[in-house]
C-alpha cells in the first residue's frame, strides 16, 4: 500500500479501475493489493510517497474498524487546504527520516506506529466529515459484491439470471445492480 501526496502539477490516475485527477494538495491512500496506474501527468508533476507492506499495514490497522477501510478503498482521494496538507506531509517526512536511520533497532515498530497514527487521524477526519451510515454502507456493498462474485463462480454454468443471485443474497435486483456499478463499474448481467 502507499500514501501519495501530490506536491505540484497534476496527474490522471486509475486505482482499482476508478479514475480520478489529482493535483497539488491531493492525497491518495492506497490499500494493499490495489492496482495503481498513472495514465498521464503534467511536466511539473511531483509527489511524495510513503509505501508499506501488507504485514506492516495489518499490524498497524488491526484495531481499526473494517468499515473504515471499505470506505477508504472507495474514497481514496482527498484534497486539502495548504495548511492541512503541510501537517499531513509531516507523517511522510518523519517516516522518511526514520527509514534512513538504518541503525535504529526499533525502526520497523516505530514506522508501524506512525502508519497507525496516520490511519487513526484519517479515520477521525473521515468520521467527522462523512455520515457513519455512508461508511458502513460502503463496507456492506463491498462484502455483498464479493459474495455475488463467489456465487457467480459457483453457479455461472447453471444460472444466468440476476434475480437468482439477488435472491441468494437476500437483496433486490435493483440493489445488486447498484452495488455492482458502484464497486466495479459494471452491471451484474
Amino acid at each position: 500500500g502507499a500514501i501519495i501526496m501530490c506536491l505540484e502539477g497534476s496527474a490522471v490516475i486509475t486505482l482499482d479501475m476508478k479514475r480520478c485527477e489529482i493535483s497539488e494538495y491531493s492525497r491518495i491512500v492506497i490499500i494493499p493489493q490495489s492496482i495503481l496506474m498513472i495514465e498521464k501527468k503534467s511536466d511539473d508533476f511531483r509527489a511524495s510517497c510513503f509505501s508499506y507492506s501488507i504485514e506492516i499495514f495489518s499490524e498497524a490497522c488491526f484495531r481499526i474498524e473494517s468499515d473504515f477501510f471499505g470506505f477508504l478503498k472507495d474514497n481514496f482521494h482527498y484534497k486539502f487546504p495548504p495548511e492541512t496538507f503541510e501537517k499531513n506531509m509531516l507523517h511522510i517526512y518523519l517516516v522518511r527520516n526514520l527509514y534512513e536511520d538504518r541503525g535504529n533497532r526499533f525502526r520497523t515498530k516505530m514506522i508501524t506506529n506512525m502508519l497507525q497514527n496516520f490511519f487513526l487521524d484519517t479515520f477521525d477526519k473521515v468520521y467527522r466529515h462523512n455520515d457513519h451510515l455512508t461508511i458502513k454502507e460502503a463496507d456492506r456493498g463491498n462484502e455483498l459484491y464479493k459474495k455475488f462474485i463467489r456465487l457467480v463462480h459457483k453457479y455461472y454454468k447453471q444460472v444466468r439470471e440476476v434475480s437468482f443471485y439477488a435472491n441468494e443474497l437476500s437483496i433486490s435486483t435493483r440493489y445488486l445492480t447498484k452495488v455492482a456499478q458502484r464497486t466495479d463499474k459494471i452491471t451484474p448481467k
